[in-house]
């Protein structure tokens, strides 16, 4: 597996039960050449919290009526595969 520094990053202001919540997240390219989306390493409240997983291609991305988180993943994506990596972390709006 090689990694790259972080490509992007963000704040993400939620609420759950009447409590507000912070996440600072930040987004990594990894290069592998397999991989098994396992869940030996998540949280017991990230296993009640996550609903399913899966690979998405940036097409499907694109054409999803999904909710996906950031909510410009695809076009983030698209950019760094036309572009290149940032030299440093871009702050995803």
């Amino acid at each position: 597996m090689r990694s790259r520094s972080g490509c992007g990053q963000e704040e993400v202001v939620f609420e759950r039960n009447g409590s507000q919540f912070i996440s600072h997240e930040r987004y990594y390219l990894v290069y592998v050449s397999s991989c098994d989306i396992g869940e030996p390493n998540l949280s017991d409240n990230e296993k009640r919290n996550l609903l399913q997983k899966r690979w998405w291609s940036i097409d499907e991305m694109l054409a999803s009526e999904e909710a996906l988180r950031p909510v410009c993943l695809a076009q983030e994506l698209n950019r760094i595969l036309l572009n290149g990596i940032p030299p440093s972390p871009k702050v995803i709006p």
